[in-house]
């Protein structure tokens, strides 16, 4: 039968007009156009709607294959109609696919976006292969991933808005506004958002958003690994332990928390983590490098670690004396008595008169007399040790250095390794 298109523009007479088929979906067929027929408006026969153009540069339109609902006769509301398919789903899903490599990738998540708000004007069985949410979320997936790469994370979470995520319910679409917030703000934002997300739409529909459980844990996992990497404003055992909350059997977060155990240096809760579950195969290797890595640990807290070039018979360490000034000394496990250069007298405030004591002493041209002095504290790398006597001698090998002798060291148990080039001081 003979088959007319009318613009729904004010005073467009209807036009005849041969189509050929491109398509089909549902009860829809799909058609091709030309360009006079780029407006907004609807196809005739027999005085009856059977389908309809969306314009806005839109090309093709759309034929009922069934018995249309709609009489075309003076009573039709034309603006309702025009109003019902310009301001549908399916028309800005159109839109922006059309405007693809014209339009900037901002406009077009926008107008993608903006469909989802939209109602349907078709049923899901008529809507065509391109316009369907699997296509469209596709799309605007990859629409987002380059904003993110231009460093524009913040016009995605404008964009892809709490109300979109209710109406799509596309998990894909939750994640890209997630990572956008990550990236904008910071992992702990970013897992905030999406636990309200899940919870809200839960509360909205009844049921869960599924698909995001994976990518939640993984959320965690890299700002656990974050955090142990670089520090942070916030602790990596809160967030330790707001992860094994949300995911409590999920063991590479188990094993991250030993991790954060260990970057706060707690190596008895690292230790007490660790044991505490066993490992799949997967991360067995991991559980025992760990392992392996507190007990050395644990080991060096307990001493004072201090390197050295290896070989060398002179150890050079700096000390802070009174708690006002650093000296350099070198360690020297043949002599009785600490020493420091008369350089360290001022910066110490010790001043030398009739009632300091006198020390005979023995040096390399023979018995001498000097100076004996009490230093209030000498601090090694921050342990400590009170009252220390000590001898002013200018070194003639050493300037302004002064020696660690036997009455430092002998506060601790030490063992020297010059091959390796480490001095190990431990605590009595």
């Amino acid at each position: 039968m003979p088959l007319f298109w009318r613009s729904l523009r004010p005073d467009s007479p209807p036009e005849q007009v041969e189509i050929a088929a491109s398509g089909r979906s549902g009860s829809l067929i799909r058609l091709l156009l030309g360009e006079e027929m780029r407006d907004p408006g609807v196809f005739i026969q027999e005085d009856r709607i059977v389908g309809w153009t969306f314009g806005d540069g839109i090309d093709g339109g759309y034929l009922w294959t069934q018995s249309a609902e709609i009489d075309l006769n003076p009573g039709i509301a034309i603006e309702k109609l025009l109003a019902s398919l310009s301001a549908s789903r399916e028309a800005d899903f159109h839109r922006a696919f059309a405007a693809k490599g014209v339009r900037p990738a901002q406009e077009r998540l926008e107008i993608f976006a903006r469909g989802f708000l939209r109602p349907r004007f078709l049923a899901a069985e008529d809507v065509s292969s391109p316009l369907r949410d699997g296509n469209v979320v596709a799309e605007m997936h990859a629409l987002a991933s380059a904003l993110l790469q231009e460093g524009r994370a913040e016009e995605v979470v404008r964009i892809l808005s709490f109300q979109v995520i209710m109406e799509s319910s596309e998990p894909l679409l939750v994640q890209d506004a997630v990572l956008a917030m990550v990236t904008s703000k910071d992992h702990n934002r970013g897992i905030q958002y999406l636990e309200n997300i899940k919870k809200d739409y839960f509360a909205a529909h009844g049921q869960s958003l599924s698909g995001l459980e994976r990518f939640h844990a993984q959320l965690y996992k890299d700002w656990l690994r974050k955090i142990i990497a670089e520090g942070g404003y916030f602790s990596a055992m809160a967030a330790f332990e707001a992860a094994r909350k949300a995911f409590p059997d999920d063991p590479e977060i188990h094993l991250l928390g030993v991790e954060a155990a260990m970057a706060e240096e707690d190596w008895g809760r690292a230790q007490e983590l660790l044991q505490a579950r066993e490992y799949p195969p997967t991360l067995k290797d991991r559980a025992m490098q760990l392992e392996n890595q507190i007990k050395q640990k644990s080991e060096e807290s307990e001493a004072l670690v201090i390197q050295f070039n290896p070989g060398e018979s002179h150890i050079p360490v700096y000390a802070d004396l009174n708690s006002r000034h650093r000296q350099k000394f070198i360690i020297d496990t043949g002599a009785d008595t600490c020493t420091i250069p008369a350089s360290a007298l001022e910066p110490l405030g010790i001043k030398i008169d009739d009632r300091t004591a006198v020390r005979l002493v023995e040096g390399v041209g023979g018995l001498g007399l000097t100076y004996e002095v009490t230093l209030e504290t000498v601090a090694l790398d921050g342990w400590s040790i009170k009252n220390v006597k000590a001898v002013v001698i200018d070194l003639s090998a050493y300037p302004d250095c002064g020696l660690l002798g036997l009455n430092f060291l002998n506060h601790f148990r030490y063992e020297i390794d010059k091959d390796r080039g480490i001095l190990r001081l431990k605590r009595r």
